[in-house]
């Protein structure tokens, strides 16, 4: 195959993209074959001779072959390359490199995938994105692995119903908030419509994080992941749904569910929205007002209620004179029947209504009833609150009552233990207690009061009588000592929501005269425990609070709020919830 080799060889020179062989190669016709070709070419070049493309114009068509007659180049001419005494220029297509081993695993693509394996896939990229992420507040954020949208600035539409900051804006807020844990009141995002048809009533986050919402239109909405997870109706009780209707009124966690009051009834939910159990009002023409949850000892969850009325009398009902003895007759037993109504309807106004029972079976139901408590007159429950087996009742009055559960028999029991009376030194009023809350996980409770004008009927008697110098403030009580720690008057109008912070700050909403949020920290919150001691040896501190350490701007006025924690054990990290009008803004 030298160029010497035979007085009848044809020179051959190889272009092999930018590299030209020349005076290395010949070819004797009737001797050389295809193959020989090629394995002098690979000893020149290295490319070997299974990914050598040959091609001569006027040697032979296309590439060269395995089967083409080399004897056929005798005869063959061409003007740029052939015999006659010519060179023979072939081209050559292929590279010297090796090729890469074929992959271990064959590629599989998304749609061969089994459930498990897609699951499993899942998982896998999950676990790699949440090394690097921060936070994992259910409601407000995606699965780490989604949340690459950087390029998409300061907002984003995640679906129609909720916009709002991108997922990574969110995380930088939440890498700030590391070296001082505080809400600092900016909305991160807005879930709902802002022109839809329903108020948004009431909030509770789940076991699992997810966010429920409850609306005037009976509507119950579960939101994950920035999307609304459910859609479910609350439907009406069993009795007649005649009277005022304000949709779901309270909605708060029940084991790994939730449950939801209004219309007359009580529904207990899954926690994917699949209504389990119905409990209708103890009396006709009465709906839940309040209700609290808490988890109790061995697997059980207990439920109490309070409720209003709903029922519209008839102001005309007894406006005629009967004419005869029969019409006379009729109005009376008329009079009677409507007196045993409002009768009835006083009383469950006045007592709570208790669930008790294991989170996965039918709760078992109790009545208390705080009237029935001391020697004088009750007064409508306003405002529940559970911890630590205490259930605490406050009332129209300004009353405070506790009960304390006691396990006996696998069941449940409830006791009165206290009863405290918050008693304005103003003249003519009443402190009646529109919502409470214990705070930090501990004895200490924040009440709201209304200003209301006092009534002969007003009860009196048993109470342990704390004086406090407004009736219409916010108050930090330590219900086990009875002691008034804080004053808080810092809105104009009533405090309609009150709402522990996992930092031990406290957000407080006022009313539609004032429509502002504020935050109180939790030094304003402790008290200094000075002041004179009132006839009752019960000391009041003589500051009044006016100032909040901080106002939510972008908050504004709301109806409920929600701590949404974060998954992680051991985070700081929390967002609050806010239902404001139509829709649910979280801010953090």
């Amino acid at each position: 195959m030298q160029e010497n080799s035979c007085s009848s060889s044809i020179p051959v020179t190889i272009k092999w993209s930018t590299t030209t062989i020349s005076n290395k190669l010949s070819i004797v016709p009737g001797v050389t074959t295809p193959s020989d070709f090629r394995n002098a070419i690979s000893e020149l070049s290295g490319v070997p001779p299974g990914r050598q493309t040959l091609l001569c114009k006027g040697g032979w068509k296309g590439a060269l072959r395995d089967n083409f007659d080399i004897d056929a180049l005798r005869t063959t001419a061409s003007k740029n390359g052939g015999v006659d005494g010519g060179t023979l220029i072939v081209k050559m297509i292929g590279t010297a490199d090796r090729p890469p081993p074929p992959p271990s695993n064959p590629t599989k693509f998304v749609e061969d995938l089994t459930e498990e394996e897609l699951r499993a896939d899942e998982k896998a990229r999950e676990a790699a994105a949440s090394a690097d992420a921060e936070g994992s507040i259910v409601a407000l954020q995606l699965p780490p692995h989604l949340r690459d949208d950087a390029s998409l600035g300061t907002a984003r539409r995640y679906n129609r119903l909720v916009t709002g900051m991108p997922q990574s804006r969110i995380e930088d807020l939440l890498r700030q908030r590391r070296r001082q844990p505080r809400l600092i009141g900016a909305v991160a995002m807005t879930m709902g419509m802002e022109m839809g048809r329903a108020y948004v009533n009431a909030l509770a986050v789940l076991e699992d994080g997810t966010l429920v919402s409850g609306h005037d239109n009976g509507r119950v909405r579960l939101w994950r992941h920035g999307e609304q997870a459910a859609d479910v109706l609350h439907g009406f009780g069993g009795m007649s749904a005649a009277g005022v209707d304000d949709g779901v009124t309270c909605v708060v966690p029940f084991g790994s569910g939730f449950t939801t009051g209004g219309r007359g009834c009580i529904r207990i939910w899954t926690d994917v929205g699949e209504c389990v159990a119905a409990y209708p009002s103890p009396v006709e023409g009465c709906s839940p007002g309040n209700m609290t949850s808490m988890a109790l000892a061995n697997g059980f969850w207990c439920l109490a209620a309070s409720y209003v009325v709903t029922r519209q009398f008839d102001p005309g009902a007894f406006r005629l004179l009967p004419q005869d003895e029969e019409g006379r007759r009729r109005r009376a037993d008329a009079e009677a029947l409507e007196e045993a109504i409002q009768a009835r309807l006083l009383q469950a106004v006045e007592g709570v209504v208790v669930l008790n029972g294991p989170a996965g079976g039918p709760p078992l139901s109790s009545l208390l009833n705080p009237s029935a408590i001391g020697n004088g007159e009750g007064a409508p429950i306003g405002a529940l609150t559970m911890q630590n087996g205490n259930l605490v009742c406050g009332d129209a009055a300004g009353g405070l009552r506790r009960w304390k559960a006691s396990l006996h028999s696998n069941h449940y029991t409830w006791d009165h233990v206290e009863f405290l009376r918050l008693l304005p030194q103003e003249e003519a009023y009443i402190c009646s207690v529109v919502c409470i809350a214990y705070l930090h996980n501990d004895n200490r409770l924040a009440v709201s009061t209304k200003r209301l004008q006092s009534s002969s009927d007003t009860y009196s008697g048993v109470a342990v009588n704390l004086e406090v110098p407004l009736a219409q403030a916010v108050y930090v009580v330590d219900i086990d000592v009875g002691l008034v720690l804080s004053v808080l008057d810092g809105h104009r109008d009533t405090v309609i929501c009150i709402c522990p912070l996992p930092d031990n700050s406290l957000l407080t909403v006022g009313g539609k005269h004032d429509a502002k949020t504020k935050m109180w920290e939790k030094s304003q919150l402790l008290g200094d425990n000075s002041g004179e001691m009132t006839d009752t040896q019960i000391p009041v501190r003589s500051t009044i609070l006016k100032e909040a350490a901080d106002e939510l701007g972008e908050v504004g006025y709301v109806f409920s709020l929600a701590v949404l924690p974060d998954g992680r054990p051991g985070s700081s990290h929390f967002g609050v919830a806010a239902a404001r009008y139509n829709v649910v803004k979280i801010c953090l």
